[in-house]
This record gives structure tokens, C-alpha cells and sequence, in this order.
């Protein structure tokens, strides 16, 4: 079943590669509708602080789409090289144009989704406009590919929650690091260059008089072994492009060999965090940024040492490569990269702006195309063929293809990190006059006629795809056949030594046709000769650090995974010990149960004897009291006994009755207790007392329960002392307790 027409677009990225394309398809139909998914969780992306090189492709793009008609580029005349001393040591007439990262950004907005700002207003709507969103705060999670329907896109939002997205086509544009990429081939990984760009801005007002003449609205360079530098003239705050008020930016390129002490010490910001692509503006570390400085007053021209110098807030960028093998996912046709996505350029190319400019007005012309009712598979493979072919090309021109890159008027740039090694090579090249008047006549015509040039430009781009074509068919054919790693290594060396030569070939035809000197033609093939054995000896480094690093690896993997065994083991020794603790205590647990069970019954047993004894020791007393009247020798009458006997039970039983109620009240003052528990501890008191006196006066003799035989006639006293002691050391507070045992504790 075939796709459904393109008319739902999201755009996965919405820096400028997302608006190029965000842009050219808003303005190609009404009946489309674009989305832009960013996952960064501001409404506006943070100044990035970098210029622009504006190239045709830019500007033509601003042309055709700007609808606020803003002032973009400022040019630059002149191209100019310096020595150390600060003296111009060549100057080149080259018009080029440039611009910054945030007017290009904020010139879209407005245009795509009507974002007025500073720089500038959003323009009126048109009736012939898609409908644009720009999502930010989004972050892509997963892409579900089902053919013949939607696709369905999963992004989680900045607040946590999770929404999906049903889509007619997908364009990857989130940059070098791209995760739509994954889709079409997750083995593209960014690989670092060995160098790095240090960037930084100052106000053209705040520079001397010296640094003036050459930077502003010109294009100087300095280069000596291992290091660049370069500077031009781009607008100002809020994208201001009056003189005064613009910014002059520089860019200094600087060998750092991968996962050295210094150049890991340089990707840590202030707070420890180690960064391995971009170190933000502001975290650059105090110590590192005053070496640097001082660097720079001993290494560059004093004009580059002042504007370093005076820069506040530099910022760090690792050099990567990375370019993928198709721009068009081959099992769908429905996923599409674009930009940085598709490949990520070289800085001295001054084309990853350029490239996505290009690849998003090419795709609008040729989903416009499917949309009239062209094939779509055939009309974006040759968008695709298109693009790849330039992104390629440009890869190469920053690679490898130093001479090209030096010479060609339109991605003419400065030197990567392999090219200080034939500086001297390349300047006595410079000062063959008739080759440079031979150049400058040729630029001067490109200038009058720029539709020429253009197509001539176009005429070598056609060509170098060709090349590049057939290069790549034969790339694949050795990536087919290079499975085992030894194999594949040597491949690649020979792979790299073969095109080192057919790239040296090449270019000494073209040079033999253009200046047809037998002198320049040889000097011309031992310059690409002497580029081929440094690029062969440095990928056999490659190779040699690539096997050292995988066994290296291969090591800390094996004592990893010992360790986690360790690990297991131990923990696996502690849980069964927990699990025989427990058990033991479990056991020590019931046992003790039982114990105060059986003490328990034990006590009640003891307290129900003693409740007897008292009983039986009551009545005792009272017949021994019968048994002392009636061995009395004076026999009362029986009126002396009735008025005596009245008279003490009255005075007895008031007597008695007033202090056992003064005693209760006391204690249960004393206690904070009730009357019935006060009487219940009282009784117990009174046993213990009568079992203390008892073993007391029978020395040897074990504590036992009281019986009717022992004598108690020390009770009253024992009982009256007792009293006497709880009301002395009662205070409120303190309370009498008993053990199970009747013991006072």
C-alpha cells in the first residue's frame, strides 16, 4: 500500500537546519502542516555567540523566504594574511558575507512561526501558508515505523508527561549527534579531529586602532604549526549591522591529541563536569582561560592577542567528523535527514549553514514534485543522491582536499589540522606570481558575472559527485568484503592510500589542464604525494591506538564482571547468615514465651496459697484472743463485762476505722491508685512482711509461703513500720511495684 501524500510533517530539531526546512515548507503550500519538536525547554534557543559565514545557498534561501526584509550580512573585502609581528603579509580581494547565529535564528522564527523580536517583526501572514507549530520542551523517545500508516512519534515533554505524534514524514535535523540518524544507520558515531576551536566576541569599539585596520570588514588569517586563527566582522546585538555597533569574531584552532591530560583539563567546565563536544560560554575554567591568554601573547600576531585578550566569555568546540551513509531511511522513504543530521562539516569549510540551506530548499522541491504527483521514491532518491553528493564533497574539501579548499574561490577556508605539516610547501606555492595574477583574473571574472560563476560552481559540484559516486561505490565494495578486524584494517589503509593517489591524479590533471607548466605540475605532484604518506601514516596510528583502546576495554570488562561475581558471592554468604540469625532468634523468642508462661502460672498458684494462709491465720487469732479471756483468774460480772466490752468496741472500732481510712487515703494520694488496688497491695505487703520476719527469725531457712503454724506476732509492728516507710519516701510520684515473686521492687 503506498504512503500517504506528505501533507503532516514533523521536524525533529529546531535550530536553524530545522527552520531552513520549517520555513521553505511553510511558504511551498496551504495544505500543509509542519511541526517542529525541540527538546530544549525554553520558548527561545539560548545566543549561541558564533558567526556565520553566509554562503550563496544562504542568501539565496533569504531572498526567496524572508518576509521581514532585515538586514542580514555584513561584507567582508578583503582577505589578508599576517606574519607574527602583525604585519600583512598577503592581501586577496574576495567579497564574502557574513552574518551570526542568532540574527539567522531569530529571522526564522519570525518567518516560521511569526516569533517577533528586537531583531526583528513578525510579517503578516499569507493566504498561500501552511500551519507551522514549534513544540519546545519535547524530547524524541522512540519512532514507531509501520508501513502503509502513520508514522507515530513518542516525545516527552519537559514536565514529564508523554505525547505521541502521527505523521505523514519525518525530517531529522537535530545536529551532528543526531538520534534520528539511529533509524537509518546507528553505527555513525561523531569522531573527534584532534583539534579544537576557541571562539569568542568582542565589540568592534573596544579594539585599538592596529586591530581595527585589519579586522573590521576584512577576512585576516595567521597560521604556523599546529595552530589557526581568523577574524571577521559580523552584527551586533540584536542583530545591528550599523559600524560601531558590531561584534568582531574570532576563532583560533588549536591541536589537542584525544583524552590528553591538557585536553582533558579543557573540556571540564568550572563545577567538574567533563564535556566532550561544546564547553558552554561561561564555564571555561579561570586557570585554563588565563594560560590561554597567555598563550596567544606568545604564539599569534599582537591584533589576534588583543582581541583574545579583550574577549569575556570565550567558548570551547571539539572538531568532529561524522557523515551518513544515506539521507533517506531505505526500508521506509519516510524519514529523511537533513543539515548537521546528514553531515557534520569541518569548520574551515564555511558550509554547514550553507548545506542546510541547500538541503532544505532542494527537499521542498521535491516533496512539492510528489505532491503534484511525481514518484516518490524516485524523486527522493535523487534528493537524496543530490545531497549526499554535496555533503561528501564539502567532508572532503575539509579533510583532505587542502589545495582545493586554499584555492577555490567559493569554499576557500582555512588549513585543518593536517595541513600546518606542508605550511612551507604551500608558501613558496604563494609566491609564484603567475599562478596568484592567474587566480586574482579569475575572481575578478567570477565577480562581474556571478550568474557564471555560479554555474561553473555548479558545473564542479556535477563533476565532483561524479567522482564521489564512484568513490563511494568502490568504499562499499571493500566494506562488504572487510568483516575480520585484520582484514578490514588493512583495507582501510589500502582503501586510503588508493584514494590519496586517485584524489592526487585528479587533481594533477586539472592542474595540468589549467596551467599547463611542466615545473608547477611537478611541484603540484609532490605536494599530493607528500599529503598521501601523512594520511597513510596516520591512519596506521589510528589503527595501532583503535586496537590498544579495544583491548584495553576488553580488560577492564573481564575484571568488571570478576567483580561483580565477587560481589554476588558475598552478598549471597550474608543472606543465608541473616536467614540462620533469624531462625535463632525465632527459636529464643518462643522459648522465652514459654518461660514467662509457666512463671506466670507459677505466681498465680503462689498468690491463691498465700490468700489461704491469710484466711487461716485470721481465724487463728481469734481463737487465741477466746483463749486469753478465758484463762483471765478475775471473772467480771456479767454487767462489768457488757459495759466494758461496749466501751472498748466502740472506742476500738472508731479508733481503728479513722486510721485505716487516714492510711488508705494516703496511700492512694501517694500512688495515684484506687481504693480497691491500694487494699489489693496492702494485703500483699503484709504477706511479704510476715514471710520476711518469719525466715528472719529461722536462720538457714529458705524463703517459703507463710503458714497458720508461724508465729505472727510481730505483724502489727511489722505492718506499722512498713506504713511509716511508704509515707516517707512517697512523694507523689514514686509507686511501690511487685515482681511475679511478691518481691518489692
Amino acid at each position: 500500500m503506498t504512503p500517504a501524500q506528505p501533507k503532516n510533517i514533523a521536524i525533529v530539531g529546531g535550530s536553524l537546519g530545522g527552520l531552513f526546512a520549517g520555513v521553505a515548507l511553510k511558504h511551498l503550500r496551504k495544505d500543509l502542516n509542519i511541526r517542529i519538536l525541540e527538546r530544549n525547554p525554553t520558548p527561545l534557543l539560548h545566543d549561541q555567540g558564533a558567526g556565520v559565514v553566509a554562503g550563496q545557498d544562504v542568501q539565496d534561501f533569504f531572498r526567496k523566504h524572508d518576509r521581514t526584509k532585515t538586514p542580514l550580512t555584513i561584507t567582508s573585502y578583503q582577505r589578508l594574511y599576517l606574519d607574527k609581528s602583525g604585519n600583512v603579509i598577503r592581501r586577496e580581494k574576495t567579497e564574502q558575507h557574513m552574518t551570526s547565529w542568532d540574527l539567522l535564528y531569530h529571522l526564522m522564527r519570525a518567518n516560521f512561526d511569526g516569533v517577533g523580536s528586537e531583531y526583528a517583526k513578525a510579517p503578516a501572514s499569507e493566504d498561500h501558508e501552511g500551519t507551522t507549530a514549534y513544540d519546545y520542551g519535547h524530547q524524541v523517545t522512540n519512532v514507531n515505523l509501520r508501513n502503509a500508516e502513520p508514522l507515530t512519534i513518542t516525545a516527552k515533554t519537559s514536565k514529564g508527561d508523554e505525547v505521541t505524534i502521527d505523521t505523514d514524514m519525518i525530517i531529522g535535523a537535530d545536529g551532528p549527534s543526531s538520534e534520528i540518524r539511529k533509524l537509518i544507520d546507528p553505527s555513525v558515531k561523531r569522531k573527534y579531529a584532534g583539534y579544537v576551536a576557541w571562539r569568542g566576541t568582542v565589540p568592534e569599539d573596544q579594539v585599538s586602532q592596529a586591530a581595527t585596520d585589519v579586522f573590521v570588514e576584512k577576512f585576516p588569517f595567521f597560521h604556523t604549526e599546529g595552530i589557526q586563527i581568523l577574524a571577521y566582522t559580523i552584527p551586533g546585538p540584536n542583530g545591528t549591522v550599523e559600524a560601531g555597533k558590531r561584534l568582531l569574531n574570532w576563532v583560533w584552532y588549536v591541536n589537542y591529541p584525544e583524552e590528553s591530560a591538557e585536553h582533558v583539563q579543557l573540556m571540564t567546565d568550572k563545577n567538574g563536569k567533563r564535556h566532550h563536544i561544546t564547553l558552554p560560554p561561561g564555564g571555561i575554567q579561570d586557570s585554563v582561560w588565563q594560560r590561554q591568554k597567555e598563550f596567544a601573547k606568545e604564539v599569534l600576531p599582537p591584533q589576534f592577542a588583543e582581541l583574545v585578550e579583550k574577549t569575556e566569555v570565550p567558548f570551547i568546540q571539539a572538531i568532529t567528523d561524522v557523515i551518513s551513509p544515506a539521507a533517506v531511511l531505505p526500508s521506509d522513504h519516510r524519514v529523511l535527514l537533513i543539515g548537521d543530521a546528514l553531515a557534520g562539516f569541518r569548520p574551515h569549510t564555511a558550509a554547514s549553514t550553507n548545506q542546510a540551506a541547500l538541503d532544505a530548499m532542494e527537499l521542498a522541491e521535491a516533496i512539492d514534485k510528489i505532491l503534484q504527483g511525481a514518484d516518490r521514491d524516485e524523486t527522493l532518491k535523487a534528493w537524496e543522491d543530490s545531497v549526499l553528493d554535496y555533503a561528501k564533497t564539502m567532508q572532503q574539501h575539509g579533510i583532505l582536499n587542502a589545495y582545493e579548499i586554499l584555492t577555490d574561490p567559493i569554499s576557500r577556508s582555512a588549513y585543518d589540522k593536517h595541513y600546518p605539516a606542508i605550511l612551507r610547501a604551500w608558501s613558496t606555492y604563494w609566491r609564484d606570481s603567475s599562478h596568484w595574477q592567474r587566480q586574482e583574473n579569475q575572481r575578478t571574472a567570477d565577480e562581474n558575472t556571478r550568474r557564471a560563476k555560479d554555474a561553473q560552481a555548479q558545473e564542479r559540484r556535477r563533476k565532483k559527485a561524479e567522482y564521489n559516486r564512484n568513490w563511494r561505490e568502490k568504499k562499499l565494495q571493500e566494506e562488504q568484503v572487510a568483516k575480520e578486524k585484520q582484514k578490514e584494517r588493512a583495507r582501510q589503509a589500502a582503501a586510503m592510500a588508493a584514494f590519496a593517489e586517485a584524489l592526487s591524479n585528479a587533481q594533477k590533471d586539472a592542474y595540468e589542464r589549467q596551467f599547463q607548466q611542466e615545473e608547477q605540475y611537478a611541484h603540484y605532484v609532490f605536494l599530493w604525494q607528500q599529503h598521501a604518506d601523512i594520511m597513510a601514516a596516520k591512519h596506521r596510528q589510528h589503527i595501532a591506538k583503535q586496537a590498544e583502546v579495544e583491548a584495553r576495554e576488553r580488560r577492564v570488562a573481564e575484571k568488571a564482571l570478576e567483580e561483580r561475581r565477587k560481589v554476588a558471592e558475598k552478598r549471597l554468604q550474608e543472606q543465608e547468615r541473616q536467614q540462620a540469625l533469624a531462625a535463632k532468634l525465632l527459636e529464643a523468642a518462643a522459648a522465652r514465651a514459654e518461660r514467662e508462661r509457666y512463671e506466670q502460672q507459677e505466681f498465680q498458684k503462689e498468690r491463691e496459697a498465700q490468700l489461704e494462709w491469710i484466711l487461716a491465720h485470721v481465724g487463728q487469732e481469734e481463737r487465741e484472743k477466746k483463749k486469753e479471756l478465758n484463762k483471765a483468774h478475775v471473772k467480771p460480772t456479767m454487767s462489768d463485762m457488757q459495759c466494758n466490752s461496749h466501751e472498748m468496741a466502740d472506742d476500738t472500732g472508731q479508733n481503728e476505722a479513722e486510721a485505716a481510712q487516714k492510711f488508705i487515703r494516703d496511700i492512694m494520694r501517694i500512688r495515684g491508685e484506687s481504693k480497691a488496688d491500694v487494699l489489693k497491695d496492702i494485703v500483699l505487703i503484709t504477706l511479704e512482711a510476715v514471710d520476711q520476719e518469719i525466715v528472719s527469725q529461722k536462720p538457714g531457712c529458705k524463703r517459703k509461703i507463710s503458714t497458720a503454724q508461724d508465729d505472727p506476732g510481730r505483724l502489727p509492728a511489722l505492718v506499722a513500720d512498713l506504713f511509716t516507710r511508704m509515707e516517707s519516701y512517697g512523694d507523689g510520684k514514686e509507686k511501690f511495684r511487685f515482681s511475679k515473686k511478691r518481691k518489692l521492687t
